[in-house]
């Protein structure tokens, strides 16, 4: 049986909000690495930096808070208008995101934003990386009756439970 970990699910919701923007045209990788040659650019690429874990003893089904950051990293052909290109891209990610909860998920905000410039590689290229703070909860199950097995988030992504 294969289940979809919540953190997977909330990258996935993300880059479906981020994929019908104009400038990246559709281009949406949910991945660290992928390969940027000039037929994939401008292009943003959805990860998780990182999760933190803190488990709730003040609730009666014992609940794990987690909060992670979801990376969105837009990248371009370093150009003329670079900067506008990167400007471009940051400002349809959060006017896509500004109002936007992923399922399941309580808080969801911007939280950085780092713009860089790098020639390593085939193609010189600028990066704009948007680091957005995502707090959920998930059920653990009794120690005693299931092993400590953590259950898969209670929430809802189109019609359907993760």
């Amino acid at each position: 049986m294969s289940v979809l970990h919540a953190r997977q699910t909330i990258r996935e919701q993300v880059a479906q909000l981020i994929t019908p923007l104009t400038t990246t045209a559709g281009r949406v990788y949910t991945t660290r690495h992928h390969r940027l040659d000039q037929s994939k650019l401008p292009c943003l690429l959805v990860y998780v930096l990182e999760e933190n874990v803190d488990r709730s003893a003040f609730s009666k089904f014992r609940t794990l808070e987690r909060t992670l950051i979801v990376r969105i990293e837009g990248a371009a052909r370093a150009t003329s208008d670079l900067d506008d290109t990167l400007d471009s891209i940051g400002g349809e990610v959060e006017f896509a995101l500004g109002g936007q909860l992923p399922a399941g998920v309580e808080e969801f905000y911007l939280q950085n934003v780092q713009i860089d410039y790098t020639s390593e590689g085939d193609v010189p290229l600028g990066v704009i990386k948007m680091d957005w703070f995502c707090r959920y909860r998930q059920t653990i199950a009794q120690p005693e009756e299931a092993g400590d097995t953590i259950l898969v988030a209670n929430a809802v992504l189109d019609g359907g439970t993760f």
